[in-house]
């Protein structure tokens, strides 16, 4: 067999599942054919798929001495990278893929969800972004930016990112809530109401489906309803955000010693919980802490990783509370 017939034969063995043939094939070719970097790649790409990683990076870097330009090189070596926590040597990896490759939406995609692991949001949109205009198909893509464009304040281009999510025949249910997160937050919850009367009853049970129902009965002024549904969220899942969400109706209703017996521990904590002090902000003034709660927000403005949306609304507390 010539050097592409046992290549053929290595990919076939890895489509069926038989690792070990495919290694043997692979490395056969190396020891005939040391200059065949596709090889020594493969070979990197399985080590690495066994957990074996320093031969992983070694075979993929034999690889690229080879083939210097091999755009595929870079982002399998900067995911090697990667996974070993070695995040500047991941970043480097693939930034050489783009390079090679502009047009290499993966590597700009994996690059992209790395910024994103960094907190280098606006690094991150802008990747994300570059990836959808060269590929309009690209989901997971569009999936991502909805949140992102969120988190930095962009309602307009946030919206625009989730309704071409959710226009892809595969979009998941996670995609779905996340529009109604946003589309609670912009006071559009009526939307929420009807998208989620699509969904089948069992899934109305779930524990995120309930709290964007809730969200959604809150801001509509169906308090009753509201409450009914994030106490059966809190049932099987006792997370912060439904607790907070309770927190929030009791205060719209007016039961603020209950309301601020759920914020304490987030407000007495030493990072303070911005969501808690924002609720506490509303009626602080009728549970004689409203000097507590506006140091608290003084307190808010001063934390860097607050995101530009939380940040914004942590000052317009702060705004209404100096009025009072």
């Amino acid at each position: 067999m010539n050097i592409q017939e046992q290549l053929d034969k290595a990919d076939q063995s890895i489509s069926a599942g038989d690792y070990p043939a495919a290694l043997d094939l692979y490395n056969n070719i190396v020891s005939n054919s040391p200059e065949c970097d596709e090889a020594w790649l493969m070979l990197g790409s399985l080590y690495g798929e066994s957990g074996d990683l320093e031969k992983a990076i070694a075979h993929v870097e034999k690889a690229i001495s080879i083939n210097p330009d091999d755009s595929y090189a870079y982002l399998v070596l900067g995911q090697i990278k990667n996974s070993i926590g070695d995040q500047e040597a991941a970043n480097a990896s693939f930034k050489k893929a783009i390079e090679c490759d502009q047009e290499n939406t993966d590597a700009i995609c994996t690059l992209a969800s790395l910024c994103q692991d960094q907190g280098k949001v606006p690094e991150a949109i802008r990747l994300y972004e570059k990836a959808v205009a060269l590929d309009d198909s690209l989901i997971n893509a569009w999936a991502m930016l909805g949140p992102l464009h969120f988190q930095e304040n962009n309602l307009a281009s946030a919206e625009e990112c989730f309704e071409k999510t959710l226009s892809f025949e595969s979009a998941d249910p996670h995609t779905l809530l996340g529009y109604c997160g946003f589309l609670n937050s912009i006071n559009h919850s009526a939307e929420v109401l009807n998208l989620l009367e699509t969904v089948p009853d069992e899934i109305k049970e779930k524990s995120e489906v309930l709290f964007q129902l809730s969200t959604a009965y809150s801001n509509e002024g169906l308090n009753a309803k509201a409450l009914d549904c994030i106490n059966k969220a809190i049932e099987t899942d006792s997370q912060e955000k439904y607790i907070l969400n309770k927190a929030s109706i009791l205060q719209v209703t007016g039961e603020y010693e209950d309301a601020f017996e759920l914020l304490k521990p987030y407000i007495e904590s030493d990072s303070p919980n911005a969501t808690a002090v924002i609720i506490l902000s509303k009626f602080c003034k009728s549970v004689d802490l409203e000097n507590e709660c506006h140091q608290l927000l003084e307190r808010l403005i001063t934390d860097q990783n607050l995101s530009p949306y939380v940040r914004d609304t942590v000052l317009k507390s702060l705004e209404w509370l100096r009025k009072l």
